[in-house]
């Protein structure tokens, strides 16, 4: 059976975290493609696999009782962090681009 991927390979997954095809497979993590509001895919990092971890819980809990009423994945990101070298940094902080040593 034929699953859709994006263009780096990635499952392509519903606003449940499941694949369109088979609505009983739920996935996360790296291996999921997920649209945010924006409908730009959210990256693969652990604050976004950490609020999925949440909902697909909760979504398997309810389908493994045939409750068919499940939690959309939605989570707005406040920002990012990377430290680069010892001293050198690049962040994104509510829309805000932070480059460079801060004392």
């Amino acid at each position: 059976m034929y699953y859709e991927h994006d263009k780096s390979g990635i499952l392509v997954v519903d606003k449940y975290l499941r694949l369109p095809q088979h609505s009983d497979v739920f996935v996360l993590c790296d291996c999921a493609y997920v649209l945010d509001w924006q409908n730009k895919p959210y990256s693969p990092t652990a604050q976004h696999v950490i609020r999925e971890v949440k909902i697909m819980s909760k979504n398997l809990i309810f389908a493994i009782n045939g409750n068919n009423q499940f939690f959309i994945f939605n989570y707005y990101s406040k920002g990012s962090m990377v430290k680069i070298g010892k001293r050198d940094s690049v962040a994104k902080m509510l829309g805000v681009n932070l480059i460079g040593f801060i004392s």
